[in-house]
């Protein structure tokens, strides 16, 4: 349900208000007050639908209503995506909020977790790299067929994917190649010459 939806929700309540008189007693127990003693009547709606219709609504205690829902006779169809959507709503209200108290304290939480983090692997550094070492001694030959089963399914599709990508990213290949020479010229030249008067002796 959109927002438009849940806006057409209240609208409809209140314009079965302007033209529904409010009765002095439930329309379910037929009483003013309920087993708990309070006199408030609500609007209930009996389809689920929601539509412009007195006769689809009527004035009932809020016990009494859920009494229904439990037997299975109001079906509120709408109501969950309802409250779903006035969620939202408050959540964009409250967004600011929510922001400030993120920067104030979770920076300082992030901050000692990293703290925490780094120092455990400075501790720990050698034995993972032992405990790696073993593991992998003791399940070599599994990893290496492992490995080449990989290799078999994947093999072609790796290699497919590879001409496509050159063939694609030609044109970017070719002009970054031009752009590096040009920038490189002189580089290379001194390299070049370097090279040439320590392999004198051996040409």
């Amino acid at each position: 349900m959109n927002i438009k939806e849940y806006k057409e929700y209240k609208s409809i309540h209140q314009w079965v208000r302007r033209r529904k008189s409010k009765p002095k007693v439930c329309e379910i127990c037929h009483k003013k007050k309920n087993q708990y003693g309070t006199e408030k009547l609500i609007l209930a709606n009996l389809s689920g639908y929601y539509k412009r219709d007195i006769n689809d609504f009527i004035f009932c205690h809020q016990s009494c209503h859920q009494k229904e829902h439990e037997k299975g006779n109001h079906i509120n169809i709408r109501f969950k995506k309802c409250l779903k959507v006035y969620n939202e709503e408050n959540y964009e209200k409250n967004e600011k909020r929510l922001k400030k108290y993120q920067k104030k304290h979770y920076l300082k939480i992030r901050k000692e977790q990293i703290k925490k983090s780094i120092k455990y692997q400075k501790e720990h550094k050698e034995g993972k790299k032992i405990n790696d070492r073993r593991y992998y001694l003791k399940h070599k030959k599994e990893i290496q067929i492992i490995n080449k089963k990989y290799k078999k399914k994947h093999m072609q599709e790796f290699k497919e994917y590879q001409k496509e990508y050159r063939e694609s990213h030609k044109k970017e290949n070719k002009e970054y190649q031009k752009e590096y020479r040009k920038n490189h010229k002189e580089k290379n030249k001194q390299y070049q010459k370097n090279y040439r008067k320590e392999h004198k002796k051996w040409s």
